[in-house]
């Protein structure tokens, strides 16, 4: 398997975090279930399954992880939201969207950017025209609460933080009306969302230089002790850290840098097996 990640283009970004391409390899099993894990964001997706017409899927903000019978041949891609839009586009609730996994029926300027991801899940070289596609979807959007964008872009540029209170103290508004506010934009309250930003940020870190001590992994990603991380992959997962970091290592990753990270790094690979 693969799992890559693609840049957008400038104008994009208010709106979006970045391209995806999944694919499964010959090399994997003939059919088994692919582990999806949450990063508290709101994706929209094209898969495509032998001899089937394409899916269109959105994949609403959540706190567990998805489970997804894939097959030899099949191959997949989207695009992560950024919070706060996907009501905005898809002109639905944030709430009405956590957790769940739905068809996608794309209206308006959606239909070129679903026939874009279509496009990329055939062939990853189309990713380009997708990010320009969605650029142009973009620019009929409204621009996300610019206080809840705020605490969204400390959250993704520092999942090491710790705690989410010192991110929301520095956003010039009460604890309490920014909490409803991200609540509503989102569909997660902050404490969740960061909470899966800085698991996805322990993945990654076991990811980019195995073997790791789970104790310095967990301390590096700004989780209290072992024990605090290895509950929440139980949570969020249903198994332990070894057992998730063993199905992960099986997939090759290139992730681009979250928003307020180093863009240098844009075409890194944490592994390739």
């Amino acid at each position: 398997m693969h799992y890559f990640e693609y840049p957008l283009p400038d104008e994009a970004r208010p709106h979006g975090i970045c391209l995806w391409r999944f694919a499964v390899e010959a090399k994997d099993p003939e059919a088994f279930v692919h582990v999806v894990p949450p990063d508290g964001t709101v994706t929209l997706s094209a898969s495509l399954y032998p001899g089937q017409e394409p899916r269109l899927t959105t994949t609403g903000a959540s706190v567990r992880a998805h489970l997804v019978p894939v097959v030899h041949g099949m191959s997949a891609a989207g695009i992560r939201l950024r919070p706060g839009v996907a009501p905005d586009l898809l002109s639905v609730p944030a709430a009405t969207l956590v957790g769940a996994m739905t068809p996608w029926v794309p209206e308006g300027s959606q239909v070129a950017l679903a026939e874009a991801m279509v496009a990329m899940a055939r062939d990853e070289d189309a990713w380009v025209e997708a990010g320009r596609v969605f650029g142009a979807v973009a620019r009929e959007l409204a621009s996300p609460d610019p206080l809840v964008a705020q605490l969204v872009d400390r959250l993704l540029a520092e999942p090491d933080l710790g705690g989410v209170g010192v991110a929301m103290e520095a956003v010039p508004i009460g604890v309490r009306q920014l909490r409803r506010r991200f609540l509503a934009a989102t569909g997660l309250s902050p404490k969740s969302f960061a909470q899966m930003q800085r698991l996805r940020h322990a993945c990654i870190l076991a990811l980019e230089n195995p073997p790791r001590n789970w104790s310095q992994v967990a301390a590096e990603a700004g989780f209290s002790d072992q024990a605090h991380f290895s509950r929440q992959v139980a949570r969020t997962f249903g198994v332990s850290p070894t057992v998730l970091m063993e199905y992960l290592r099986t997939i090759r990753h290139q992730l681009v840098p979250q928003v307020g990270q180093d863009r240098r790094q844009d075409d890194r690979f944490l592994q390739d097996s």
